[in-house]
């Protein structure tokens, strides 16, 4: 028997603003934002959104090949613990060694992808997905799926797709199932808007941002997905050409 989650402490609670925002920006209602997974034979019920006792916001991710949820391993031998995985949406982004960030994962633990509630019941009946969509961002992709019925999948960064580590050069073995499982024809890889953005720091050309989009993109083509839609722009080497680039996406 699925638990029951009470909403109404979110609702009269000024420090769940935050929580409740991210909701209303996503268009999920309370029921959008909620799974199942399986545990030990028991079925439960989770949030893909959900509150800290700070306010900031967790997502929570189903594993797709178990059925359970997303985990990582906390601490050291012989102390070591299996943990819920969570990827933070702070109120106020957090200093890292790279600058402020918007979204950090547990300390330790690596990157997740999401994949909706479309995907998962999909690969669970070994139906078909003819158009598998990913895109960077969760937030995202739960939005297209519950508001567009989507088969989504939601990566952090724009190299999600991969496994850990630099050189490897092999899918994550969850998207080498879906594709297998679900029989998928084609993947489209959604990128963000800030693609354009150019640079203006000194020493570093203004269009090396639009050419990393370009290279990861590209780069789920070059590995293992033979059939990935995507933008192929050539190499960008001025502000002009990003401004031509604009005008031809609209």
């Amino acid at each position: 028997m699925k638990e029951k989650i009470h909403y109404d402490r979110y609702c009269e609670k000024p420090k769940y603003r935050f929580f409740i925002s991210q909701l209303l920006e996503t268009g999920l209602s309370f029921a959008d934002n909620e799974f199942s997974y399986t545990r030990e034979g028991r079925t439960f019920t989770c949030m893909y959104m959900s509150p800290d006792n700070d306010g900031n916001v967790r997502f929570f991710v189903p594993d797709i090949i178990t059925g359970d949820l997303e985990q990582y391993t906390y601490g050291q031998p012989p102390h070591q613990k299996i943990r819920d995985w969570y990827l933070t949406r702070w109120i106020t982004p957090k200093e890292t060694k790279t600058g402020p960030a918007k979204y950090t994962p547990v300390r330790n633990s690596g990157t997740r992808c999401l994949f909706t509630q479309p995907v998962v019941d999909a690969y669970r009946k070994k139906g078909q997905i003819k158009t598998l969509f990913v895109i960077e961002g969760f937030k995202k992709a739960l939005s297209a799926a519950v508001n567009g019925g989507l088969p989504m999948v939601g990566v952090n960064g724009l190299t999600g797709f991969k496994e850990p580590g630099e050189e490897n050069q092999k899918l994550r073995k969850e998207f080498r199932e879906v594709l297998t499982v679900c029989k998928v024809q084609r993947v489209v890889v959604i990128i963000d808007s800030d693609l354009f953005d150019l640079s203006n720091k000194k020493g570093k050309a203004e269009t090396s941002r639009p050419n990393q989009f370009f290279r990861a993109a590209y780069g789920a083509n070059a590995i293992e997905v033979k059939n990935v839609l995507v933008a192929k722009y050539p190499s960008i080497k001025n502000k002009q050409e990003v401004e031509f680039l604009q005008l031809k996406k609209l």
